[in-house]
């Protein structure tokens, strides 16, 4: 009789144990989540002045739209008046700004040095406001088009440095907003905004200064100037006709892919392609070289008295050759504005363009670092 009624009752009290398990494993689970989320909120980038962004941690892999394009408010704008316009045929991009900004065009096209690469607006103070211009646009994700262009002196990766991201409609276009701490990590500039939008096989973008968010009446303008601009194809160059010739050169390829050194005082790379170039063909007119000291200071400068030659006696295992020689004076200032403690003198190139490959393309290749053993 005692053995009979046990049975039950063990059976309750198992039940019981089952459930005040699961009770405390989800109770667990949530404080678990609950002190992960803190944790990530205490390690978050600080947020900016604007409600639009939020900050997130560097599990960038994790990271979405904060807003997505069907859920984001559409903002209006309309050209004031007395407003100028400014085209830039070789973009595409027509713009309007108001008379107080000077419109500049730059003709090093591409992705350039801090930016300045395309056509861009500069206040009374002679400060930059807007940058714009285009690259090639194969589909996809538009962050990820974003970090596959900008590509920086050093192994760094961009993607590394975003900030944040969110969706904005700007006169029913949708724009990606992004925003990184590049220069602000090593150049002390500031946060750095940019809005990104795919038309076809192109991604028209527009970058600012994130400090100018602060002033409401350039920040207003800037809105404004994107919302209210003409996207065209442009007389450039079209993107089909880019290739990727080469990786990006770093530590893990030198004396492989692409070398540097000294000979005779002056500076001479050798990139090895893994397509087959044009022989005797260069465009010098699209390719910009910059001597780059590797100092905090970014001042970087430009070179415009070199030589670069296709040398398919230098391409090795790969399927051709080129050769940058930076001359001896721009290699001694290089050396000079260098601190003492970097063994190397280092340059910075954007081919955008100017080598062609034996069936009609064009190596893009921007903000591409060489350094080679100081003299």
């Amino acid at each position: 009789m005692l053995k009979g009624n046990c049975i039950p009752l063990m059976k309750l009290h198992f039940r019981k144990a089952i459930i005040l398990m699961l009770v405390a494993a989800l109770g667990g689970g949530y404080y678990f989540l609950n002190r992960q989320n803190q944790t990530v909120r205490l390690t978050q980038i600080p947020d900016y002045r604007r409600p639009t962004t939020q900050p997130v941690d560097n599990s960038f892999s994790t990271l979405i739209p904060t807003v997505q394009p069907k859920t984001a408010s559409i903002q209006t704008y309309q050209v004031p008046s007395g407003w100028q316009k400014y085209s830039d045929s070789e973009s595409g991009i027509t713009v309007y700004y108001p008379p107080q900004y000077t419109a500049k065009y730059n003709p090093n096209r591409g992705f350039g040095v801090n930016f300045r690469a395309g056509s861009y607006l500069v206040n009374e103070s002679g400060d930059i406001v807007l940058d714009f211009y285009v690259f090639p646009y194969n589909g996809g994700s538009r962050r990820q088009s974003f970090y596959d262009v900008v590509e920086f002196d050093g192994p760094e990766d961009m993607s590394k440095f975003t900030v944040s991201i969110v969706d904005v409609v700007l006169n029913t276009r949708t724009y990606l907003k992004l925003i990184s701490n590049y220069w602000a990590t090593y150049a002390s500039q500031g946060n750095q905004v940019f809005f990104l939008t795919p038309q076809g096989d192109k991604m028209y973008y527009f970058t600012y200064p994130a400090s100018f968010e602060s002033n409401s009446t350039d920040y207003k303008n800037i809105l404004t100037i994107i919302a209210t601009s003409v996207l065209s194809v442009g007389r450039g160059t079209s993107s089909n006709q880019y290739v990727y010739c080469y990786a990006r050169p770093d530590s893990g390829n030198i004396n492989n892919s692409w070398e540097a050194r000294i000979v005779s005082g002056d500076m001479e790379v050798t990139q090895r392609t893994d397509k087959q170039l044009k022989q005797g063909f260069v465009d010098k007119s699209k390719i910009s070289l910059s001597g780059n000291p590797q100092n905090p200071d970014f001042k970087y400068f430009s070179i415009t008295d070199f030589d670069i030659y296709v040398d398919s006696s230098r391409k090795g295992s790969y399927q051709d050759a080129f050769v940058i020689k930076i001359k001896k004076g721009d290699v001694d200032r290089i050396a000079q504005d260098t601190p003492s403690s970097i063994p190397t003198v280092a340059i910075m190139s954007s081919i955008n363009g100017g080598v062609e490959t034996t069936d009609g393309k064009f190596c893009k290749a921007d903000l591409y670092g060489y350094y080679a053993p100081k003299p």
